[in-house]
């Protein structure tokens, strides 16, 4: 089935029973904030794939998140789960399976601000500002941590620093894995216009049906990270702005 299709034919039929906190209750806000508000949409009969009743279904949610079962082993082969860390290492099967992306959502909003400069407004080649956690931001931090005025990475900024503005005003953005291999980096970048160089292992791209992810973002292993500045000075200026005007679709 095509996406369009999908989208003419889809109806989700949301399961009325269970109590909270087990069922119906789920973050709306911060970086798991796109279960809750995806929770919301279905619950509340807003969204145009609700369902108004199960014979209209082709598809059947049980409004619980995933917080409540991540530790049951035994349900991993009962459920298609939609999950932020989409990591084949950790059963996550592409085939069954659906990978979501991370976002953060303060609250009372539903994304950042939009401070993206077009690409003749770009002239830092990469940028990352982040806690460091896990062995790919380990890694990275190793070989790049304020060492080079071109691939600008850093632990902590400035406090007069806008870390918005900053990716906003970068060719690409490093979106390396931390912990998960997930990173809300990816929608971040996404958001202001930002080419995202996502690294890391094992990372089912989210959407990747629908989505080639070759066409507006790089995609390298960790592996990889000593040669970023290599592989960002090889592409084309031409290949760089079909690449951003991509991302500007996204």
């Amino acid at each position: 089935m095509s996406h369009i299709e999908m989208e003419k034919r889809l109806k989700i039929w949301a399961y009325r029973e269970g109590e909270q906190p087990l069922m119906h209750d789920a973050p709306t806000n911060n970086i798991y904030g796109i279960e809750g508000q995806f929770m919301d949409e279905v619950e509340s009969g807003k969204s145009q794939f609700a369902a108004g009743h199960p014979e209209e279904a082709n598809a059947f949610y049980i409004p619980m998140s995933t917080r409540c079962f991540i530790s049951k082993a035994y349900l991993y082969k009962h459920f298609i789960r939609a999950l932020f860390n989409a990591n084949t290492s950790e059963r996550f099967q592409p085939i069954r399976d659906s990978s979501i992306p991370e976002i953060n959502i303060p609250p009372s909003k539903l994304g950042p601000p939009h401070l993206d400069q077009p690409p003749n407004k770009r002239p830092i080649l990469s940028f990352f500002a982040g806690s460091a956690h896990g062995y790919v931001r380990s890694v990275l931090f190793y070989y790049w941590k304020e060492k080079d005025a071109e691939i600008q990475v850093f632990e902590r900024l400035p406090r007069n620093r806008n870390y918005t503005k900053l990716m906003g005003n970068k060719k690409s953005c490093l979106c390396p894995s931390g912990y998960e291999v997930a990173n809300l980096r990816i929608v971040e970048a996404i958001a202001t216009g930002c080419v995202p160089m996502i690294i890391g292992d094992h990372y089912s791209l989210p959407f990747s049906n629908v989505l080639d992810w070759s066409k507006f973002s790089l995609i390298i292993t960790s592996d990889k990270i000593p040669k970023i500045k290599k592989i960002l000075k090889v592409i084309l200026t031409e290949t760089y702005l079909r690449m951003q005007k991509r991302v500007k679709q996204v």
